[in-house]
Protein backbone atom coordinates (compact mmCIF):
# COMPACT_ATOMS: atom_id res chain seq x y z
CA UNK A 1 0.00 0.00 0.00
CA UNK A 2 1.44 3.36 -1.03
CA UNK A 3 0.78 6.40 1.18
CA UNK A 4 -0.12 9.91 0.07
CA UNK A 5 0.22 13.27 1.79
CA UNK A 6 -2.98 14.97 0.62
CA UNK A 7 -5.88 15.59 3.00
CA UNK A 8 -9.56 15.74 2.28
CA UNK A 9 -11.63 18.62 3.75
CA UNK A 10 -14.77 16.60 4.43
CA UNK A 11 -12.73 13.92 6.21
CA UNK A 12 -11.51 16.51 8.69
CA UNK A 13 -14.99 16.52 10.21
CA UNK A 14 -14.60 12.87 11.21
CA UNK A 15 -13.54 12.49 14.87
CA UNK A 16 -11.68 9.26 14.12
CA UNK A 17 -8.48 8.88 12.17
CA UNK A 18 -9.66 8.13 8.62
CA UNK A 19 -8.16 7.08 5.31
CA UNK A 20 -9.65 6.76 1.85
CA UNK A 21 -7.75 4.20 -0.19
CA UNK A 22 -8.06 2.28 -3.46
CA UNK A 23 -6.10 -0.72 -4.74
CA UNK A 24 -2.96 -0.17 -2.74
CA UNK A 25 -2.90 3.63 -2.72
CA UNK A 26 -4.05 6.11 -0.07
CA UNK A 27 -6.18 8.73 -1.86
CA UNK A 28 -6.75 11.03 1.09
CA UNK A 29 -6.80 11.18 4.88
CA UNK A 30 -7.58 13.53 7.71
CA UNK A 31 -5.14 15.18 10.07
CA UNK A 32 -3.43 13.50 12.98
CA UNK A 33 -2.14 10.36 11.30
CA UNK A 34 1.46 11.53 11.31
CA UNK A 35 3.96 8.67 11.26
CA UNK A 36 1.19 6.10 10.91
CA UNK A 37 1.20 6.82 7.16
CA UNK A 38 4.68 5.26 7.04
CA UNK A 39 3.88 2.28 9.24
CA UNK A 40 4.45 -0.82 7.08
CA UNK A 41 2.26 -3.10 9.20
CA UNK A 42 -0.64 -0.65 9.11
CA UNK A 43 -0.33 -0.04 5.36
CA UNK A 44 -0.21 -3.78 4.74
CA UNK A 45 -3.39 -4.25 6.79
CA UNK A 46 -5.22 -1.58 4.78
CA UNK A 47 -4.59 -3.63 1.68
CA UNK A 48 -6.57 -6.51 3.18
CA UNK A 49 -9.57 -4.46 4.33
CA UNK A 50 -13.02 -5.73 3.32
CA UNK A 51 -16.18 -3.68 3.36
CA UNK A 52 -18.20 -4.15 6.55
CA UNK A 53 -15.39 -5.94 8.36
CA UNK A 54 -13.13 -5.06 11.25
CA UNK A 55 -9.63 -6.18 12.00
CA UNK A 56 -7.10 -5.61 14.75
CA UNK A 57 -3.63 -4.39 13.94
CA UNK A 58 -0.69 -3.31 16.08
CA UNK A 59 1.50 -0.47 14.88
CA UNK A 60 5.28 -0.26 15.24
CA UNK A 61 4.91 1.45 18.64
CA UNK A 62 2.89 -1.44 20.00
CA UNK A 63 -0.45 0.39 19.92
CA UNK A 64 -3.47 -1.77 19.10
CA UNK A 65 -5.95 -0.35 16.57
CA UNK A 66 -9.31 -1.51 15.33
CA UNK A 67 -9.74 -0.87 11.59
CA UNK A 68 -13.36 -0.51 10.47
CA UNK A 69 -13.81 -0.35 6.69
CA UNK A 70 -16.71 0.53 4.43
CA UNK A 71 -16.87 0.71 0.63
CA UNK A 72 -17.37 4.11 -1.06
CA UNK A 73 -18.84 2.99 -4.44
CA UNK A 74 -18.92 6.37 -6.11
CA UNK A 75 -15.16 6.68 -5.73
CA UNK A 76 -14.46 2.95 -6.13
CA UNK A 77 -12.55 3.22 -2.88
CA UNK A 78 -12.60 2.06 0.71
CA UNK A 79 -13.00 4.31 3.75
CA UNK A 80 -11.24 2.97 6.82
CA UNK A 81 -11.64 4.44 10.29
CA UNK A 82 -8.91 3.80 12.86
CA UNK A 83 -10.07 3.49 16.45
CA UNK A 84 -7.98 2.60 19.47
CA UNK A 85 -9.10 -0.94 20.26
CA UNK A 86 -12.35 -0.94 22.25
CA UNK A 87 -12.15 2.82 22.51
CA UNK A 88 -8.88 2.46 24.45
CA UNK A 89 -10.42 0.25 27.15
CA UNK A 90 -8.82 -2.90 25.75
CA UNK A 91 -5.61 -1.02 25.06
CA UNK A 92 -5.40 0.18 28.66
CA UNK A 93 -6.30 -3.26 29.98
CA UNK A 94 -3.50 -4.92 28.01
CA UNK A 95 -1.02 -2.17 28.81
CA UNK A 96 -1.62 -2.49 32.55
CA UNK A 97 -2.20 -6.23 32.67
CA UNK A 98 0.30 -7.67 35.20
CA UNK A 99 0.58 -10.87 33.19
CA UNK A 100 3.14 -10.66 30.41
CA UNK A 101 1.84 -11.53 26.96
CA UNK A 102 3.19 -11.61 23.44
CA UNK A 103 1.44 -12.28 20.15
CA UNK A 104 3.73 -13.82 17.56
CA UNK A 105 3.67 -15.56 14.22
CA UNK A 106 6.39 -18.21 13.98
CA UNK A 107 8.08 -16.43 16.93
CA UNK A 108 8.23 -13.02 15.22
CA UNK A 109 6.61 -10.70 17.82
CA UNK A 110 3.58 -8.82 16.49
CA UNK A 111 2.30 -7.36 19.74
CA UNK A 112 3.32 -7.35 23.39
CA UNK A 113 2.68 -5.39 26.56
CA UNK A 114 4.85 -3.56 29.06
CA UNK A 115 4.73 -6.47 31.50
CA UNK A 116 6.47 -8.68 28.95
CA UNK A 117 9.12 -6.04 28.25
CA UNK A 118 9.73 -5.61 31.98
CA UNK A 119 9.86 -9.34 32.66
CA UNK A 120 12.65 -9.88 30.15
CA UNK A 121 14.37 -6.55 30.91
CA UNK A 122 13.76 -4.81 27.59
CA UNK A 123 13.92 -1.01 27.63
CA UNK A 124 10.58 -0.70 25.87
CA UNK A 125 7.79 -2.52 24.07
CA UNK A 126 9.21 -1.26 20.79
CA UNK A 127 12.48 -3.05 21.49
CA UNK A 128 10.60 -6.35 21.78
CA UNK A 129 8.73 -5.74 18.54
CA UNK A 130 11.99 -5.06 16.72
CA UNK A 131 13.13 -8.64 17.36
CA UNK A 132 13.21 -10.91 14.34
CA UNK A 133 12.53 -13.89 16.62
CA UNK A 134 11.86 -14.78 20.25
CA UNK A 135 14.47 -17.53 19.98
CA UNK A 136 17.02 -15.72 22.17
CA UNK A 137 14.42 -15.51 24.95
CA UNK A 138 13.30 -19.11 24.57
CA UNK A 139 16.86 -20.46 24.61
CA UNK A 140 18.51 -23.16 22.52
CA UNK A 141 17.63 -26.01 24.89
CA UNK A 142 13.89 -25.40 24.62
CA UNK A 143 13.90 -24.16 21.00
CA UNK A 144 13.17 -27.54 19.28
CA UNK A 145 10.21 -28.19 21.61
CA UNK A 146 8.95 -24.62 21.15
CA UNK A 147 8.84 -25.15 17.37
CA UNK A 148 7.02 -28.47 17.79
CA UNK A 149 4.50 -26.81 20.12
CA UNK A 150 3.89 -24.06 17.56
CA UNK A 151 3.13 -26.61 14.85
CA UNK A 152 0.72 -28.37 17.21
CA UNK A 153 -1.02 -25.08 17.99
CA UNK A 154 -1.41 -24.22 14.32
CA UNK A 155 -2.84 -27.66 13.61
CA UNK A 156 -5.16 -28.14 16.60
CA UNK A 157 -5.63 -24.62 17.96
CA UNK A 158 -4.56 -25.60 21.46
CA UNK A 159 -1.74 -27.32 23.30
CA UNK A 160 -3.63 -29.00 26.18
CA UNK A 161 -0.76 -28.36 28.57
CA UNK A 162 0.83 -25.63 30.63
CA UNK A 163 4.60 -25.54 30.32
CA UNK A 164 7.29 -24.39 32.73
CA UNK A 165 10.56 -23.77 30.92
CA UNK A 166 13.72 -21.82 31.59
CA UNK A 167 13.79 -18.56 29.59
CA UNK A 168 16.44 -15.89 29.15
CA UNK A 169 16.20 -12.14 29.75
CA UNK A 170 18.23 -9.71 27.67
CA UNK A 171 20.40 -8.80 30.70
CA UNK A 172 21.63 -12.40 30.94
CA UNK A 173 19.47 -13.54 33.85
CA UNK A 174 17.36 -16.68 33.65
CA UNK A 175 13.89 -17.33 34.91
CA UNK A 176 11.43 -20.18 35.13
CA UNK A 177 8.57 -19.17 32.84
CA UNK A 178 5.11 -20.68 32.95
CA UNK A 179 3.63 -20.54 29.45
CA UNK A 180 -0.01 -20.66 28.36
CA UNK A 181 -0.45 -20.64 24.56
CA UNK A 182 -3.51 -20.28 22.38
CA UNK A 183 -4.27 -19.38 18.77
CA UNK A 184 -6.09 -16.19 17.82
CA UNK A 185 -6.91 -14.35 14.62
CA UNK A 186 -4.46 -11.47 14.36
CA UNK A 187 -4.52 -9.06 11.47
CA UNK A 188 -6.67 -11.49 9.50
CA UNK A 189 -4.33 -14.44 9.96
CA UNK A 190 -3.76 -17.00 12.75
CA UNK A 191 -1.10 -16.21 15.32
CA UNK A 192 -0.14 -17.48 18.75
CA UNK A 193 -0.70 -15.55 21.95
CA UNK A 194 1.55 -16.61 24.81
CA UNK A 195 0.88 -15.63 28.42
CA UNK A 196 4.06 -15.70 30.50
CA UNK A 197 4.35 -15.82 34.28
CA UNK A 198 7.58 -15.80 36.26
CA UNK A 199 7.34 -18.83 38.56
CA UNK A 200 11.02 -18.97 39.51
CA UNK A 201 10.27 -18.58 43.23
CA UNK A 202 7.56 -21.24 43.15
CA UNK A 203 9.78 -23.64 41.20
CA UNK A 204 12.62 -23.11 43.66
CA UNK A 205 10.25 -24.01 46.49
CA UNK A 206 9.05 -27.09 44.62
CA UNK A 207 12.66 -28.22 44.15
CA UNK A 208 13.31 -27.56 47.82
CA UNK A 209 10.28 -29.64 48.80
CA UNK A 210 11.46 -32.42 46.48
CA UNK A 211 14.88 -32.42 48.13
CA UNK A 212 13.24 -32.50 51.55
CA UNK A 213 11.02 -35.38 50.48
CA UNK A 214 14.03 -37.42 49.32
CA UNK A 215 16.59 -36.42 51.99
CA UNK A 216 17.22 -37.74 55.47
CA UNK A 217 17.31 -34.56 57.58
CA UNK A 218 19.73 -35.99 60.17
CA UNK A 219 22.54 -37.21 57.91
CA UNK A 220 21.85 -35.32 54.69
CA UNK A 221 21.90 -38.61 52.77
CA UNK A 222 19.09 -39.85 50.58
CA UNK A 223 16.22 -41.42 52.50
CA UNK A 224 14.39 -44.70 52.00
CA UNK A 225 12.03 -43.22 49.39
CA UNK A 226 14.88 -41.84 47.31
CA UNK A 227 16.81 -45.11 47.50
CA UNK A 228 13.98 -47.30 46.27
CA UNK A 229 12.70 -44.86 43.65
CA UNK A 230 16.17 -44.41 42.13
CA UNK A 231 17.54 -47.94 42.48
CA UNK A 232 15.92 -49.42 39.37
CA UNK A 233 17.22 -46.67 37.09
CA UNK A 234 20.63 -46.80 38.76
CA UNK A 235 20.90 -50.53 38.14
CA UNK A 236 19.76 -50.21 34.52
CA UNK A 237 22.30 -47.48 33.76
CA UNK A 238 25.13 -49.47 35.32
CA UNK A 239 24.10 -52.64 33.50
CA UNK A 240 24.06 -50.74 30.19
CA UNK A 241 27.67 -49.76 30.91
CA UNK A 242 28.61 -53.39 31.58
CA UNK A 243 29.16 -52.94 35.33
CA UNK A 244 28.43 -55.58 37.97
CA UNK A 245 26.41 -54.38 40.95
CA UNK A 246 26.54 -54.99 44.68
CA UNK A 247 24.08 -54.04 47.40
CA UNK A 248 25.48 -53.50 50.88
CA UNK A 249 23.30 -53.04 53.99
CA UNK A 250 25.03 -51.70 57.10
CA UNK A 251 23.57 -51.64 60.61
CA UNK A 252 25.14 -50.08 63.73
CA UNK A 253 25.69 -52.71 66.42
CA UNK A 254 24.00 -52.21 69.82
CA UNK A 255 22.62 -48.84 68.77
CA UNK A 256 19.78 -49.01 71.31
CA UNK A 257 22.35 -49.35 74.09
CA UNK A 258 24.12 -46.21 72.85
CA UNK A 259 20.86 -44.26 73.03
CA UNK A 260 19.98 -45.71 76.44
CA UNK A 261 23.39 -45.09 78.03
CA UNK A 262 24.42 -41.80 76.44
CA UNK A 263 21.17 -40.25 75.21
CA UNK A 264 19.58 -39.77 71.83
CA UNK A 265 21.67 -36.69 70.93
CA UNK A 266 24.80 -38.87 71.07
CA UNK A 267 23.00 -41.52 69.04
CA UNK A 268 22.21 -38.89 66.43
CA UNK A 269 25.88 -37.89 66.33
CA UNK A 270 26.85 -41.53 65.76
CA UNK A 271 24.52 -41.71 62.74
CA UNK A 272 25.85 -38.42 61.37
CA UNK A 273 29.42 -39.65 61.82
CA UNK A 274 28.65 -42.88 60.00
CA UNK A 275 26.89 -41.02 57.18
CA UNK A 276 29.89 -38.72 56.70
CA UNK A 277 32.31 -41.64 56.69
CA UNK A 278 30.26 -43.47 54.07
CA UNK A 279 30.28 -40.42 51.80
CA UNK A 280 34.06 -40.16 52.15
CA UNK A 281 34.73 -43.85 51.58
CA UNK A 282 32.55 -44.78 48.61
CA UNK A 283 32.71 -43.87 44.94
CA UNK A 284 30.72 -40.96 43.60
CA UNK A 285 28.75 -43.37 41.37
CA UNK A 286 27.25 -45.09 44.40
CA UNK A 287 23.64 -44.71 45.50
CA UNK A 288 23.77 -44.15 49.26
CA UNK A 289 20.92 -43.72 51.72
CA UNK A 290 19.83 -44.03 55.32
CA UNK A 291 16.84 -46.29 54.94
CA UNK A 292 15.66 -46.36 58.53
CA UNK A 293 16.86 -46.16 62.13
CA UNK A 294 20.52 -47.16 62.28
CA UNK A 295 20.48 -48.91 58.87
CA UNK A 296 22.22 -47.64 55.73
CA UNK A 297 22.11 -48.95 52.16
CA UNK A 298 24.78 -48.72 49.50
CA UNK A 299 24.25 -49.72 45.87
CA UNK A 300 27.39 -49.48 43.77
CA UNK A 301 29.18 -50.98 40.76
CA UNK A 302 32.07 -53.41 41.23
CA UNK A 303 34.61 -54.54 38.61
CA UNK A 304 33.88 -58.25 39.19
CA UNK A 305 31.72 -60.39 41.44
CA UNK A 306 34.82 -62.16 42.76
CA UNK A 307 35.71 -58.86 44.45
CA UNK A 308 32.40 -58.58 46.31
CA UNK A 309 33.64 -59.59 49.78
CA UNK A 310 36.94 -57.76 49.31
CA UNK A 311 35.21 -54.50 48.39
CA UNK A 312 32.79 -54.79 51.31
CA UNK A 313 35.66 -55.44 53.74
CA UNK A 314 37.59 -52.44 52.43
CA UNK A 315 34.56 -50.16 52.93
CA UNK A 316 34.03 -51.51 56.46
CA UNK A 317 37.67 -50.95 57.38
CA UNK A 318 37.76 -47.42 55.95
CA UNK A 319 34.59 -46.40 57.77
CA UNK A 320 35.90 -47.73 61.07
CA UNK A 321 39.37 -46.20 60.62
CA UNK A 322 38.21 -42.89 62.11
CA UNK A 323 36.96 -43.27 65.70
CA UNK A 324 33.76 -41.64 66.81
CA UNK A 325 34.13 -38.64 69.14
CA UNK A 326 31.04 -36.70 70.20
CA UNK A 327 30.80 -32.92 70.33
CA UNK A 328 31.51 -33.11 74.06
CA UNK A 329 34.62 -35.21 73.61
CA UNK A 330 33.00 -38.58 74.37
CA UNK A 331 34.79 -41.33 72.46
CA UNK A 332 32.91 -44.54 71.82
CA UNK A 333 33.90 -47.74 70.04
CA UNK A 334 31.42 -48.16 67.21
CA UNK A 335 31.05 -51.42 65.32
CA UNK A 336 28.58 -52.40 62.64
CA UNK A 337 27.37 -55.44 60.80
CA UNK A 338 27.22 -55.71 57.01
CA UNK A 339 25.14 -57.82 54.64
CA UNK A 340 26.15 -57.96 50.97
CA UNK A 341 24.74 -59.48 47.82
CA UNK A 342 25.12 -59.10 44.07
CA UNK A 343 22.75 -58.16 41.28
CA UNK A 344 21.88 -61.20 39.17
CA UNK A 345 21.31 -59.93 35.62
CA UNK A 346 18.27 -61.29 33.86
CA UNK A 347 16.68 -62.85 36.93
CA UNK A 348 16.75 -60.26 39.73
CA UNK A 349 14.31 -57.64 40.90
CA UNK A 350 14.86 -54.85 43.41
CA UNK A 351 12.77 -56.57 46.13
CA UNK A 352 14.70 -59.81 45.58
CA UNK A 353 18.17 -58.27 45.85
CA UNK A 354 17.13 -56.25 48.89
CA UNK A 355 15.70 -59.35 50.56
CA UNK A 356 18.97 -61.23 50.03
CA UNK A 357 21.07 -58.38 51.42
CA UNK A 358 18.75 -58.15 54.43
CA UNK A 359 19.10 -61.90 55.03
CA UNK A 360 22.89 -61.54 54.85
CA UNK A 361 22.73 -58.67 57.35
CA UNK A 362 20.59 -60.74 59.71
CA UNK A 363 23.12 -63.58 59.45
CA UNK A 364 25.97 -61.20 60.30
CA UNK A 365 24.18 -59.94 63.42
CA UNK A 366 23.14 -63.41 64.55
CA UNK A 367 26.71 -64.68 64.18
CA UNK A 368 28.16 -62.19 66.63
CA UNK A 369 27.99 -58.78 64.89
CA UNK A 370 30.90 -56.63 63.71
CA UNK A 371 31.28 -58.81 60.63
CA UNK A 372 30.38 -59.15 56.95
CA UNK A 373 28.22 -61.84 55.45
CA UNK A 374 27.75 -62.33 51.71
CA UNK A 375 25.02 -64.08 49.77
CA UNK A 376 25.97 -64.44 46.13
Amino acid sequence: MQSAADTNPWMSWLPEKALLHRRGQILSHNLGLGGLLEDANLLSSLGRCQSGERQLVVDRDGVLWCLSSQAVPEQEAMLTLMLPAAHQDLQQLIAHLPTALVVHRWFKPLFTNQAFADLFHFDSVSEVLELDSLRSIIGEEHWPMAQENYRTLMKHGRLDKIQVEEHHAVNGTRLQAQLVDFVLNWDGEPAVCTLVSNVSTQQAKIEQYKRMAFTDPLTGLGNRRRFFEHSEGFIQRSAAQGSSMMLLLLDVDHFKSINDQHGHPVGDEVLQHLGNRLVQCVDSEALLARIGGEEFALLMPVPAMSLLAERAERIKQEIGAEPFVSYHGLQLPITFSVGVTRWRPGEDSLPAIYRRADNALYRAKSMGRDRIECIY
